[in-house]
């Protein structure tokens, strides 16, 4: 449950990268509405919620902290929000505390349109993909 929660906080992961490759990261350049289009987990696993007519999910990043909206029903004309979560950011790295445990969430991309993030450790991992609203 708690890798659900922290997934749909952002979809999110632990990488390898160089800090040469980091993206330039910026709490305003941030903030903004996500919408969720792809999420692929470490083995492999394509989640393309379109593709599955699930209905959307964004994420809402503000520049002090994050929340997600969850949109259902039959005409996804139902949605609830989460409370919102406090983060740091520090380089390209997302910190916060979700049920009293030290989380992370690293940016691999971040254009003016497109949010690119991985989450979890080396046994599990999710690398999602959205678009800004």
């Amino acid at each position: 449950m708690k890798k659900i929660i922290l997934f749909l906080f952002i979809g999110l992961i632990v990488a390898c990268s160089s800090k040469d490759s980091a993206p330039e990261v910026s709490d305003s350049g941030l903030a903004g509405v996500w919408l969720l289009i792809s999420s692929i987990d470490d083995e492999g696993e394509e989640y393309i919620p379109k593709e599955e007519g699930a209905c959307p999910h964004e994420t809402i990043i503000s520049e002090t902290t994050i929340s997600a909206r969850s949109y259902y029903g039959e005409n996804c004309e139902s949605s609830s929000e989460s409370f919102a979560l406090p983060y740091t950011l520090n380089g390209d790295t997302m910190n916060f505390e979700l049920e009293s445990e030290r989380e992370s969430i690293k940016i691999i991309e971040l254009t003016s349109t497109t949010l690119k993030i991985i989450s979890g450790d080396d046994s599990y991992y999710e690398i999602g993909t959205y678009l800004r609203q």
